[in-house]
């Protein structure tokens, strides 16, 4: 029943898109993870580009593009069916949640009910896929954890393997497991075997990125984050200037420092080697400013547990018009930054815009989510305590994927980056709900 009305509930989210396909791809990374799957059909190129000069991809990972060609391929670039995909994704991840050991029906009930988890499902971004991944990797590492069996650990190790193909943000995480893996069983040669099928998972791809860019890496976007998302609101902060201005007084910076060009900067996702000087860059600066970066990293953190993007709603179901993301922002930003963004006033002119008959539905929506997210996030805390007394080898390894998950987003932070650690917070807090003798 909890698995049945997860999909149903994903199926109606995505039901309007299915009649409205324009209002499918929005973001701008959107459009690129759909370049890099038409370029891959059509031309047999791993790039974004349209020109005769066909860059090379630097950045994005080769999973979701190849799970995006797939589906293209098999429905003749219908995007609708991406959102079926997804939605049967999601529904998956439910089920794996439901048999984690402790509260699992609960677990998956808590899950199969967050519609701002279930509102990603209707984009075209890494999201789902990666979020699956990672509950997948996890469960096997339950399994392995209490059986002992190499089999589980090196599937685990296979699907870590694929969330980090999908997302590089998880490149590091299965060596930070392999050492808990280590203090709890005191067993080297499983450990070795996890690290190892890891690594085979990924080296295709780092392969391919040595032949083709001469050197080996598994994505440049880590060193554009380091740039971008981390020391650029830093140096906003410090000359209280717009976030995209001080962006790009940094590539301004690095051009002049290191000689590059417009070109090399504008495509430094696709160059390796000027994507590491943004990276160098970035790194000095937030070390000699560190007490505004931990600023700006403190405000990144808290803006990952708001309750929604409130604006992505109205697009997606209202009036599909993307400029209103960039002009309202996200509730993020309602909540912590000028008066301009007001909660309340923002919510209100957003109303304004909507059909009367919308108003109350609308309204009970985000209060749903507002109230869903209080509650969880109440019983979680609560969860958290009662699992360290309980079980201290799951505590650990929940805290480890939900600390890793939190840490590498930094000043980025966004409601969006939440969503790989859904169910480990749907699994705490079903703790914490669920009494036990």
């Amino acid at each position: 029943i909890i698995i049945a009305s997860g999909f149903i509930i994903r199926f109606l989210m995505i039901l309007p898109l299915l009649f409205h396909p324009e209002r499918i791809i929005i973001y701008s990374d959107s459009a690129q993870y759909n370049a890099l799957a038409k370029n891959i059909l059509l031309r047999h190129k791993f790039t974004t580009y349209k020109s005769p000069e066909y860059i090379p991809e630097g950045a994005r990972t080769p999973m979701y593009p190849l799970f995006l060609a797939t589906i293209y391929k098999i429905f003749h670039f219908n995007a609708r069916w991406v959102l079926i995909f997804q939605t049967i994704i999601d529904t998956a991840t439910i089920f794996l949640i439901t048999l984690v050991p402790g509260v699992p029906l609960v677990s998956g009930f808590i899950y199969a009910f967050n519609l701002h988890q279930s509102l990603y499902t209707t984009q075209i971004m890494t999201d789902i896929l990666f979020t699956f991944f990672i509950i997948f990797s996890f469960f096997y590492l339950v399994l392995y954890i209490k059986h002992s069996k190499k089999s589980y650990l090196i599937i685990s190790g296979i699907i870590a393997g694929f969330a980090s193909l999908t997302r590089p943000v998880g490149l590091y995480l299965p060596f930070i497991i392999a050492i808990l893996i280590i203090v709890k069983k005191q067993k080297w040669m499983p450990v070795l075997f996890y690290i190892m099928v890891y690594l085979i998972t990924l080296s295709p791809y780092i392969i391919r990125n040595k032949i083709v860019h001469h050197t080996y890496f598994l994505s440049t976007i880590g060193n554009l984050n380091l740039s971008g998302w981390w020391a650029a609101p830093t140096l906003a902060r410090i000359k209280k200037i717009p976030l995209k201005e001080a962006q790009n007084q940094i590539s301004e910076d690095v051009k002049r420092m290191y000689n590059f060009s417009d070109k090399d900067i504008n495509e430094a996702g696709d160059k390796p080697i000027v994507a590491r000087k943004f990276g160098n860059y970035a790194l000095k600066f937030i070390l000699h400013h560190p007490v505004p970066f931990l600023i700006e990293y403190i405000k990144g953190t808290i803006k990952i547990f708001s309750p929604t993007e409130i604006t992505l709603w109205n697009i997606q179901y209202y009036n599909g018009n993307y400029s209103k993301l960039k002009q309202q922002g996200f509730i993020s930003k309602f909540f912590f930054s000028s008066k301009k963004y007001g909660v309340v006033k923002a919510t209100k002119q957003i109303l304004k815009e909507m059909k009367p008959f919308l108003h109350l539905p609308l309204t009970l929506l985000f209060t749903y989510i507002f109230v869903f997210y209080i509650f969880i996030y109440i019983f979680a805390v609560k969860g958290a305590i009662l699992m360290f007394k309980e079980n201290r080898t799951l505590f650990y390894l929940i805290i480890i994927f939900i600390g890793y998950l939190i840490i590498f987003v930094g000043p980025a932070g966004s409601p969006r980056f939440r969503l790989p650690i859904e169910p480990f917070l749907s699994i705490f807090a079903a703790r914490g709900i669920v009494l036990k003798n």
